[in-house]
Order: C-alpha cells, then sequence, then structure tokens
C-alpha cells in the first residue's frame, strides 16, 4: 500500500500524464476568482477564537458518540451483515454535508497543506511500523502478490477507462481528479483527503491554501471514500458471509 500511495505522488507530478490528463484552465480560472472574492472581506482571527474551536471539537466528539450508538441501535434492527459499518458512514457522510453547508468559512485552510503532508507520513510510519516481517516472508507472500495484482489491474481500469470516457464524451478528468478517486477507491476517505490536500497545483505549490482544483477535491474525496466504506463494506461482509455458509453446506 504504501508502494501504491507512493506511485499516486510520484505520478501527480508527471508531465506525460499531465499532458494525457490535462486539467481544464477555464476552470481553476473561476473556482480562483470565486475563492478569492469569497475570501475578500475575511477577518482576522482573534484570540477567542481558540475557545470557539475547542467547543466545535467537544462538539464533534459528542456527535461522533451519538453516530455510533445510532448506528450500532440502527444494526439491530436491520437483519445485514456489515450494517452497523454502513449506517455509521452514511450518518457521518451525512453529518459532513450538513457541516460544509452551516460552516460559514473554512477556519482551518492556512494550515490543511502542511497538514495534509504529515497525516499522510504518519500514515506509512504507522502501516510500516505494525508490519512484522516474519510474517511478510512466511503467510504475507501470496497477499503481497494478490495485492499487487489487484492494485496493477485498478490502475490500468481506472486509467484507460478515464482516458476513453474523455476522448468519446469530450469530458475534461484531471490528473488530479483520476488520482484522487483512485485514493479514495484504494485507501477510503482518510487517505484521499490527505492525499488531495497534498497535491501540487497548476502553478507549481501545493493545494490546501488557496483556490485551486486540488484543494476543492477534499471534500469530494472524503463523500467518495465514506461513500465506498458504506457500500463496499457492507457487500464484502454479506459476500464472505454467503461464502461461507456454500462452503459449510459442501
Amino acid at each position: 500500500m504504501a508502494v501504491y500511495f507512493s506511485g499516486l505522488l510520484i505520478a501527480s507530478r508527471s508531465e506525460a500524464l499531465k499532458k494525457i490528463f490535462p486539467a481544464p484552465e477555464l476552470r481553476h480560472q473561476v473556482d480562483f476568482s470565486v475563492r478569492a472574492s469569497a475570501n475578500h472581506g475575511t477577518q482576522p482571527k482573534k484570540p477567542q477564537d481558540l475557545g470557539s474551536k475547542a467547543g466545535h471539537a467537544v462538539a464533534l466528539i459528542c456527535v461522533g458518540y451519538f453516530l455510533t450508538k445510532l448506528s450500532n441501535f440502527l444494526a439491530k434492527m436491520i437483519p445485514f451483515p456489515g450494517a452497523s459499518t454502513g449506517t455509521l458512514c452514511l450518518a457521518t457522510l451525512a453529518l459532513l454535508s450538513i457541516a460544509s453547508v452551516v460552516s460559514p468559512e473554512q477556519k482551518w485552510r492556512p494550515v490543511a497543506k502542511p497538514l495534509a503532508r504529515q497525516l499522510l507520513n504518519i500514515f506509512f510510519a504507522a502501516i510500516g511500523a505494525s508490519a512484522r516481517f516474519s510474517d511478510i516472508m512466511g503467510i504475507g507472500t501470496p497477499i503481497l502478490g494478490l495485492t499487487s495484482i489487484a492494485l496493477l489491474v485498478h490502475s490500468f481500469a481506472i486509467g484507460s477507462l478515464t482516458f476513453i470516457v474523455n476522448k468519446l464524451l469530450k469530458t475534461e478528468i484531471s490528473l488530479a481528479e483520476l488520482l484522487v478517486a483512485s485514493n479514495a477507491n484504494i485507501g477510503g476517505p482518510s487517505t484521499a483527503a490527505a492525499f488531495a490536500g497534498g497535491l501540487p497545483s497548476p502553478s507549481g505549490g501545493h493545494s490546501g491554501g488557496g483556490g485551486d482544483e486540488q484543494g476543492g477535491l477534499v471534500g469530494p474525496a472524503t463523500a467518495a471514500g465514506s461513500i465506498g466504506y458504506a457500500i463496499a463494506t457492507s457487500l464484502g461482509v454479506a459476500f464472505a458471509s454467503i461464502m461461507r455458509k456454500i462452503l459449510s453446506i459442501e
């Protein structure tokens, strides 16, 4: 997985891939002008805002606890494997959608870029620290081979289909959108959001602090990853349960 995520970072800086999946310049200009006009009247932050942010953090923790209890309660009423995870992801997605509409401004935009890169590095380190080399050399070898094949098929399929759709339907799916969608598919909402926040902007900098397209992909990346969790987890658990019953009958 770490090799895959590193490959995405390398691909985001590939000039050859940027020519195959060019970013629509007009959309960059419109998005930048809209965000610039929206941020023109932003007032400087005051010290008392820290207390407000702390209150928001406590409120989010309470809401998260409530959503967890609610998902467990609904899962008992739904006779379907993986219902608890699915309802929790859908409830979280609904909360994020409401928060994006209610929130008057994005107060964390200035720190989004460095925070995204550091959290992505912590994610890599956590995966490596939890792995056992002896297990990797033993039972992990077939799993590594299967995972590598799955990632190669995924990368080839999503790249080819995006290229074909762009040519046939005259769409403008950029390289950044393609890579973020791939990350949301494989890693989920957490890695996809961090990856989208740390992508280089067309001007050569990094997203998350301005009005470029990549900075606007954080929300869609989180939503796509959450929807994927809600659907794929439930289907995966149900499929595993069905296969277990079939194998036990045989």
